[in-house]
């Protein structure tokens, strides 16, 4: 994804004014949020909840945890989890992502943290029962402590009658078969695990465990009601009931040896979520909102030492994972207004705005773009056919006559046999004396059956055009991000500057030639590896 990025950053055209690729189906009915575009059919009807944390107190409070535990700054600053203010805001945020219901952590034991973790989930009940009818959320609990931890059934129904008598009878508690939700929380990835198949036949009961890797053997026979958490490894099981999602996991920084699941600047989550849509469960659960001890949050924030969450230009972008997750999450609906989609399988990215798909020639500043599964965008749209080209039938351009064209906001020229992309409006300007986009002819895609000769640049002193088509073999840079071209027609990129010192040896980019963008015409082969 951070590749493809790159590569169609550089075609970005900058004072052309937006113009419309292609139209699209839209759902006429009231159903479609303005500006949006919604297929006739949902494209899943799946509930979506997620994961929430209580164990986090202000800084200069008993139990805080923040400094001890994270290398993150959550947006809002750091905060008592049951903080009305805070509940408030979380479920503002929450409420728009499309997320239905919480399930809180209480998997440490009821009572832990001197009782500070118990007070913010009551906290956060009472500010529930406050806020107005369209700014609430159902909640659950997870518990378990008393089978994985302390190994005691009499320990476990403790927990349960609490959760009974405290949680279960709220008025906005989850329920599911007309029964209270409880997540237990337990090893259920090992033979060894105590008690696995406790119920209680007051509640709905499902499964939740450590590491969850859909290989497992032993997992299979939770297949049936889902695994409702915790690290999810893919390949995910297949559930009707329940498929968890999660945008990467790391706990080497508490002192554990563990191998991080990396996030892969959202790739690892948006393959979770795909296969979730596709598979259309009763449930999907986001692991977690909030969990930025493990790593698994997708509430917005800052780096401290962490990982930063990035753009394509390599900038932080604090919520990256709540932009994804509310496409998703929303996408029972339809695309949102001023979203970036791609279907899967085709490197197209199209932004929504006005209710119509608009083909980008450039990848978005501070924006994530969403993978789709395959077809979808092909399916909403209805694509033009302007006279000089050659519609195949997924409704993509094969050929563009000779002369200048278009593209959602990408200028082109074709000779009718290859064609060049403008990198500016100067230089556009330069070659054709135009100075707007007025009169070119829009195409719904760049043509897949012509030969891309790179950019088309100004003259040179010997009156002829200069086009970079490839990149020289050896290290070089495009604005922040480095890499490697080979000897043939490929290049790698590197992830970290960790990765570019080992590889390479150099501390920095000095002496390393700088290029404005990727060729067009070299083959992306990943991120840059050692042998």
């Amino acid at each position: 994804m951070r590749l493809l990025m790159l590569f169609m950053a550089a075609l970005s055209i900058g004072t052309i004014e937006m113009v419309n690729a292609a139209s699209t189906t839209q759902k006429s009915s009231g159903n479609c949020p303005a500006g949006w575009v919604c297929p006739a059919t949902p494209i899943y009807t799946s509930r979506i909840g997620a994961w929430y944390h209580l164990y986090w107190n202000k800084p200069g409070t008993p139990m805080s945890h923040w400094n001890e535990w994270t290398r993150y700054k959550p947006l809002q600053g750091y905060y008592t989890a049951g903080d009305p203010a805070t509940v408030s805001a979380h479920f503002t945020e929450m409420k728009a992502a499309g997320i239905e219901y919480l399930i809180f952590d209480h998997t440490n034991g009821i009572g832990n943290d001197a009782g500070t973790i118990e007070a913010n989930g009551q906290s956060i009940l009472a500010t529930n029962a406050k806020l107005g009818e369209g700014a609430q959320l159902k909640i659950s609990v997870a518990i378990g402590f008393g089978l994985w931890g302390a190994k005691s059934l009499d320990a476990h129904k403790s927990e349960v009658e609490h959760i009974w008598n405290n949680y279960a009878q709220n008025p906005h508690y989850m329920k599911i078969n007309n029964k209270p939700l409880m997540i237990m929380y337990n090893s259920i990835e090992s033979n060894d695990c105590f008690n696995c198949n406790w119920d209680d036949s007051r509640f709905t009961v499902r499964r939740a465990g450590g590491m969850i890797d859909g290989t497992n053997p032993v997992l299979q026979k939770y297949a049936s009601d889902g695994i409702w958490g915790w690290v999810m490894k893919s390949p995910l099981i297949i559930s009707p009931e329940a498929i968890t999602v999660m945008p990467g996991w790391e706990t080497k920084h508490l002192g554990r040896n563990t191998t991080p699941i990396e996030r892969d600047n959202g790739a690892y989550y948006m393959k979770q979520w795909l296969t979730a849509i596709k598979n259309n469960p009763r449930n999907i659960i986001v692991a977690s909102w909030n969990d930025w001890a493990e790593e698994t949050s997708i509430e917005p924030g800052v780096s401290v030492t962490g990982p930063k969450w990035v753009d394509s230009y390599g900038t932080e972008v604090p919520d990256f994972y709540l932009q994804i997750t509310s496409a998703y999450g929303n996408l029972k609906k339809g695309l949102m207004s001023g979203y970036f989609y791609k279907d899967e399988d085709d490197a197209t990215v199209y932004l929504v705005s006005n209710g119509e798909l608009v083909a980008q020639g450039a990848m978005p500043r501070g924006k994530a773009v969403v993978s789709l599964p395959s077809g979808t965008i092909k399916k909403l749209l209805r694509p033009e056919s302007p006279s000089g080209t050659t519609p195949n039938n997924n409704g993509t351009v094969d050929k563009i006559s000779a002369g200048l064209f278009k593209v959602g906001t990408t200028l082109g020229y074709s000779n009718g046999g290859s064609y060049c992309l403008f990198d500016n409006m100067t230089n556009f300007t330069a070659l054709t004396g135009k100075t707007n986009a007025n009169g070119i002819t829009n195409f719904p895609s760049l043509p897949t059956a012509m030969k891309n000769d790179g950019f088309c640049l100004n003259k040179n002193a010997n009156n002829s055009k200069e086009q970079v088509v490839k990149i020289p073999p050896g290290l070089f840079k495009v604005g922040n991000s480095l890499g490697y071209a080979n000897e043939g027609n490929g290049y790698c990129l590197f992830d970290t500057m960790a990765n570019f010192t080992k590889l390479s040896g150099k501390t920095n980019a000095d002496g390393i030639k700088n290029y404005e963008m990727i060729p067009p015409g070299m083959v992306n082969q990943g991120v840059c590896r050692g042998k």
